[in-house]
Order: structure tokens, then C-alpha cells, then sequence
């Protein structure tokens, strides 16, 4: 991402963000215990 991320560049993170949600969701409600680690770089 950039200092001042375009549309699409948003749209993307989004999705990405929803689907990490999802995944662990669906490892959850099978029994595991889950942890989402993301980066994020700059200020």
C-alpha cells in the first residue's frame, strides 16, 4: 500500500482482510484455536 492507495489498491486490502476472516472462522468452528498475523509497514 502506498501513502495514498488508489481505489483498487483499497478494494484489494479489503478482500484480503474478509478472507483472512473467513479462513479463520472456518478453522475455528472446526476445533483449532486460531491466530491472523498480518505486517504493516510505514507510520
Amino acid at each position: 500500500m502506498s501513502e495514498k492507495p488508489s481505489k483498487e489498491a483499497e478494494t484489494q486490502a479489503d478482500l484480503r482482510y474478509q478472507l483472512t476472516a473467513e479462513v479463520a472462522k472456518c478453522y475455528s468452528n472446526a476445533g483449532f484455536t486460531v491466530i491472523v498475523q498480518d505486517n504493516y509497514y510505514g507510520q
